[in-house]
């Protein structure tokens, strides 16, 4: 499963928008604060589940396509963001202790991604790079431009 359709998957379970102007599923779930596609504004989702959603996405792309994050650092990042997502979903709380140590990780990430999936996030300079000659950038141009948008909601949270 690539990382849009967990996105998609994701949306559709807490209630994903559909833009009125062309159609569009939103994805991102009201992170980008507009359609994908046509620019039109769309409604906002509550921050606690944008949270949810954005803690979602950047534990199953670091899981299962970054090669930056080394494997211990990798294993406990993984497991205090689906606690945190976990508890989120169950309980509507956001956890403050937990997405405080979530947070200070994020904020320490110089890096995600790589060859294999086709390019990486600067977590510092919040930037994306690309892999020349991939066969499918859009697709991972989206994906990349989710995990930074995923990245300042958390951090700003």
């Amino acid at each position: 499963m690539s990382l849009l359709n967990f996105m998609k998957q994701k949306a559709e379970a807490k209630g994903i928008t559909i833009c009125p102007n062309c159609g569009t599923p939103d994805i991102f779930f009201s992170l980008m604060g507009k359609c994908s596609e046509c620019g039109k504004i769309l409604e906002d989702k509550l921050k606690a589940k944008k949270l949810e959603f954005s803690i979602e996405i950047l534990v199953e792309f670091t899981e299962k396509y970054d090669e930056f994050m080394p494997s211990d650092i990798k294993t406990a990042f993984i497991l205090i963001g689906k606690n945190l997502a976990h508890r989120i979903e169950t309980t509507d709380i956001v956890d403050n202790s937990m997405l405080m140590q979530f947070q200070y990780r994020c904020n320490h990430i110089p890096q995600l991604g790589g060859n294999t999936f086709g390019g990486a996030i600067d977590g510092i300079k919040m930037g994306i790079q690309m892999v020349d000659g991939i066969p499918n950038p859009m697709t991972v141009g989206k994906s990349l431009a989710a995990i930074i948008l995923a990245l300042q909601f958390i951090r700003a949270y």
